[in-house]
């Protein structure tokens, strides 16, 4: 049973910031949101104010819902997070003036500096409703992708280079019934997907890695289904949250050292809780006339590096080289 209206349990708890090392950061402007039902005003419920030298805040507060920090600092990411209580126990049996356990908790929360942030070629395909999508061109055999261009190479497109290798699978038995698989390959041999499958401080807004490694890029093939809508947090197998990538790698054949390769990321959507591939394959409908005509697509978020043999990583939020871009659009580094 929910609580009656005008009982509110009583929280208190300490958010801590920190760097990317685990060590308090103090004076960072600390903003805590407590939800309920009422307006919120400074010092009751919608606390402001900066972390202490052991980089804490701590906040005492009536609640009946959960509770949204935020946290900035110059020279830093500015960094949010949800906190709900264990067990949500505020929505249950409370009486005003219940104490939610534990009582006084530490919550992390990471800072993360901002390096050398550089502009981007950067195409997010996973918010914003879509904004990249792409259609196979053939179906059953594999066609070249263009990263850099973000299309079909020629003559299916203004492609140059072949960075991908993508075939499409399609089945239309019925309109309640299609899919679409396809196939990813590098078809150079030194290019390839290092898998992202943890985010460190994905409070912060720099979610991804800064830096690409130079090796690890083993991933040279991908198999993607159509999405199956199942919780991240239920599913047996679980999607990588992204990928680091290594693209146009030149190799010297005298000293089998790399020479040349550019650096990107294949971000996932931005709440990461369904457990579907970054790449991702769909089937839609673009009939201008409203009729059922199925087709495959797929769509994916990329930031990549202009630079070769740079492995900064770490976009400056304005500058974005893909010509098609809205330059005056911010978007997360």
């Amino acid at each position: 049973m929910p609580p009656a209206l005008g009982d509110y349990a009583i929280i208190k708890i300490s958010p801590k910031v920190i760097d990317e090392n685990g060590a308090p950061i103090e004076d960072a402007e600390v903003h805590v949101a407590v939800g309920n039902p009422l307006e919120y005003k400074d010092g009751y419920n919608d606390f402001r104010g900066r972390s202490d030298e052991q980089g804490l805040f701590v906040i005492e507060s009536e609640i009946q819902t959960n509770i949204v920090i935020k946290v900035k600092k110059l020279g830093y990411y500015s960094s949010r997070i949800i906190y709900i209580p264990p067990q949500n126990q505020m929505l249950h049996n409370i009486k005003s003036g219940d104490k939610i356990q534990p009582w006084n908790p530490t919550i992390p929360i990471m800072l993360k500096k901002i390096g050398k942030p550089i502009p981007m070629i950067v195409r997010l395909g996973l918010s914003g409703g879509a904004l990249y999508i792409y259609h196979p061109p053939k179906l059953g055999e594999e066609v070249g992708f263009d990263m850099i261009k973000a299309d079909w190479v020629q003559p299916n497109g203004k492609g140059e280079i072949a960075d991908l290798l993508i075939r499409f699978d399609s089945e239309f038995l019925s309109p309640e019934s299609y899919k679409t698989d396809a196939t990813i390959r590098f078809p150079n041999p030194d290019d390839g997907l290092l898998p992202i499958t943890e985010l460190i401080g994905e409070e912060s807004e720099l979610k991804y890695p800064r830096i690409a490694p130079e090796n690890g890029y083993e991933v040279k093939s991908l198999n993607v289904k159509s999405p199956i809508y199942e919780a991240r947090s239920e599913a047996k197998e679980k999607q990588p949250l992204g990928y680091l990538l290594r693209i146009r790698t030149v190799r010297d054949k005298s000293t089998n050292k790399i020479t040349s390769a550019q650096y990107g990321k294949i971000v996932g959507r931005s709440n990461a809780q369904e457990n579907s591939n970054p790449f991702e394959f769909n089937t839609v409908n673009r009939n201008e006339k409203r009729e059922l005509v199925l087709e495959p697509s797929f769509t994916f978020s990329s930031y990549l590096n202009p630079t070769p043999n740079d492995r900064n990583l770490e976009y400056d939020q304005q500058n974005n080289l893909a010509p098609e871009a809205d330059k005056g659009v911010t978007l997360a580094p």
